[in-house]
């Protein structure tokens, strides 16, 4: 009967481990998101590898309808270390459950005149939260 106690207890703590959300992920989310905003924008590159996991991935509709993937090491190489570029994010949402987070950003490019939506998947490592991946669009500023 004890054994059987012991295994009810371990379930029951394993399935009811609290999910809080804290005000500080919303925070920690926020800094992240802006971690990647300014290594973007401003070519502090160095600020990427804080911002998402080595194995994150950029996923996105080519023109005749299929799958763009851009590996992480690959998106970083399109910037230039110190070099500022005309691109202007910000954050829309966030949702958070848990570890598992999503942000809903949108980036504005003056020289393509065009409006990027990234939703972005994080999750909460050991280290903080972290990037995962994030898909992207676009449509013409108008």
């Amino acid at each position: 009967m004890k054994k059987l106690n012991l295994a009810t207890a371990a379930l029951f703590a394993v399935f009811t481990m609290p999910s809080t959300v804290l005000a500080d992920d919303f925070t920690d989310i926020r800094s992240v998101v802006q971690k990647y905003f300014d290594g973007t924008e401003q070519g502090k590159l160095e600020l990427l590898p804080e911002a998402f996991m080595p194995t994150a991935e950029i996923q996105y509709v080519l023109e005749d309808g299929s799958l763009g993937r851009l590996p992480f090491a690959e998106y970083v190489s399109r910037f230039t270390q110190g070099r500022i570029t005309q691109r202007k994010g910000r954050l829309v949402s966030m949702d958070v459950t848990g570890s598992a987070a999503v942000a809903k950003v949108e980036i504005f490019m003056a020289s393509r005149d065009r409006v990027y939506t990234d939703y972005i998947l994080l999750l909460k490592l050991t280290e903080g939260w972290k990037i995962s991946n994030k898909i992207a669009t676009f449509r013409q500023k108008f």
